[in-house]
């Protein structure tokens, strides 16, 4: 089973994260809170897939001119810090997100996203590597 980092990241993994189509909320100001961390999210995720992209194109290029054994993961923390910046910047943006959209729509969203973040587990697991949601 392959380390999370060993995949190259894929922004469309995780659109179910900015799914609240089934929600609604009747505070106003908690709408305009929970679309505008939705967007900072998807920002995130956007730039985190740019970083990782390019990331993992040094890395290939120092793996194969024999500068590194390292495993990705450290070689980008320590060659290409706005990786690791970027993954940081997006799993607090999850993290914000999680916890706006349970504010907003309570239970149910928790329930919505223990099952598909059971779903994104499965499909990570049968591709043969651990899951890292974000």
């Amino acid at each position: 089973m392959l380390d999370p980092t060993e995949v190259p990241f894929d922004a469309s993994k995780l659109a179910f994260r900015t799914n609240f189509d089934d929600f609604r909320t009747d505070d106003p100001a908690l709408t305009h809170v929970l679309e505008n961390v939705k967007n900072s999210y998807r920002d995130r995720l956007l730039t985190f897939e740019s970083k990782d992209k390019d990331a993992r194109e040094q890395y290939k290029a120092a793996k194969d001119n024999g500068l590194t054994t390292d495993p990705f993961a450290r070689w980008a923390v320590q060659n290409y810090p706005s990786w690791h910046q970027a993954k940081e910047s997006l799993e607090a943006a999850g993290a914000q997100l999680t916890q706006v959209a349970i504010r907003a729509f309570g239970s149910a969203y928790e329930y919505k996203f223990q099952h598909e973040q059971s779903a994104f587990n499965q499909a990570a697991y049968q591709a043969g590597y651990y899951p890292e949601l974000f």
